[in-house]
């Protein structure tokens, strides 16, 4: 029951964050290529908290009672309480639902989102076959066209695409500027977060985090493949990039300049520093942010089983 209720209080509290009355921090939104997987990472945990804490119902009436209990008796009153609810089996019931509902509608919107993105790609790759050619200097496609554009494309194989209008409008150091930005998308796997930040919107839209994140990630991620552009290459290089390509990239594609230009623009010539999240930085967030909810679910459990008051002898 212990285990149960902290991962509830722990779902219910994240699942509020970006609701009037707990907004998301703004020093993690300062720092946008922590922001970007931390706030899929917090809403994963959330997620998978409100699985657990339905698990935690379900695991005392079978696993624990019967299983470990059964091998280390002298711990079943230990391990009961800290799993087995009042309502008894009427709680592991509701458990069981709660579990199956939200695996369920987080599957099923999952499959429908990735099915749409996999169709939408496939034919967008079918076309740049014909029309775009690769050029093996930038690697690069360059497509025919008279609106200056650059974008990636996500998959295997992972692609960046330039118009010819965009090499005609661009400096060279510009070019290079675009393209790292290009790059620095499919190196982070934006596009799996924006697709995960999708899903679970979709699959709940009551929670505020949920929509939050959707709303706020496609921003966040174009600022973290800027500060990666703009740390190689120059902020102004990159905000003259910005000024020259045209706002008329592909849905299915994660374009240049398309989301929050202007935004974007003033920020690059800005005085505030960009700031880079370390890597190591960055893993720890998002593996601290997911490990906790399992943590706290099976702790108990691993708890009573080391205790020192637990000989394996006691009911002999």
């Amino acid at each position: 029951m212990i285990a149960a209720t902290i991962l509830v209080g722990f779902a219910v509290a994240a699942g509020s964050m970006g609701s009037p009355l707990v907004p998301v921090p703004r020093r993690l939104l300062r720092t946008p290529s922590l922001a970007a997987p931390a706030l899929i990472a917090l809403s994963v945990s959330a997620l998978l908290a409100a699985v657990l804490a339905g698990a935690a119902l379900v695991v005392p009436v079978h696993a624990v009672r019967a299983g470990i209990a059964g091998l280390f008796r002298a711990c079943e009153d230990q391990l009961a309480a800290h799993y087995t609810t009042p309502a008894g089996m009427a709680g592991s019931a509701v458990g069981a639902v709660v579990v199956a509902l939200v695996l369920g509608r987080a599957a099923w919107c999952a499959a429908r989102v990735f099915r749409g993105q996999v169709r939408e790609t496939r034919r967008h790759r079918r076309t740049l076959r014909l029309a775009a050619r690769h050029d093996s200097v930038l690697d690069a496609y360059l497509l025919e066209h008279d609106c200056a554009m650059a974008y990636c494309v996500p998959g295997s194989p992972r692609t960046v695409v330039v118009t010819t209008a965009a090499l005609r409008a661009l400096a060279d150091t510009e070019l290079s500027a675009v393209l790292g930005h290009e790059r620095a998308h499919l190196r982070a796997r934006h596009a799996l977060l924006l697709s995960i930040a999708r899903i679970l919107a979709t699959a709940f839209p009551f929670v505020p985090l949920f929509r939050e994140t959707r709303r706020r990630l496609p921003a966040l991620v174009e600022l973290a493949a800027d500060d990666a552009a703009a740390h190689q290459y120059g902020r102004l290089t990159l905000a003259g990039a910005l000024v020259a390509l045209a706002d008329q990239s592909p849905s299915t594609a994660l374009a240049a300049a398309r989301v929050a230009v202007e935004a974007r623009f003033y920020r690059l010539i800005g005085t505030e520093p960009l700031r880079r999240t370390p890597v190591g930085l960055l893993w720890t967030v998002v593996v601290l942010a997911l490990l906790g909810p399992v943590v706290v679910a099976v702790a108990p459990a691993i708890w009573a089983l080391f205790i020192h008051y637990c000989p394996l002898a006691l009911h002999h």
